[in-house]
């Protein structure tokens, strides 16, 4: 198994999720990561969509994370990446 991170071929089993997914350790950059589970596979629209409504409709962090299951963390850092480029934002 390699390391989605650095590439490395040390990587250790590390538990699963709750859905059974295999969670992995790499022990070159001591980074965890899984493999075949929805963990970080949001389509680019899906994401389009989630910046839309919080930066141009103005809805609430808290309201967007639990209707569509995300941290209201992964929802902010994807409204601060969005922002440059936008010229509504500024």
């Amino acid at each position: 198994m390699d390391c989605l991170f650095c590439h490395s071929d040390e990587t250790l089993k590390n538990g699963t999720l709750k859905g059974g997914w295999q969670r992995y350790k790499c022990i070159d950059c001591k980074k965890h990561f899984t493999l075949g589970g929805l963990r970080g596979t949001y389509t680019e629209e899906f994401r389009k969509k989630i910046v839309e409504a919080y930066c141009h409709d103005r809805a609430r962090v808290r309201e967007l994370a639990q209707k569509f299951e995300l941290s209201t963390s992964t929802i902010v850092s994807w409204a601060k990446a969005h922002r440059p480029g936008c010229k509504q934002c500024h």
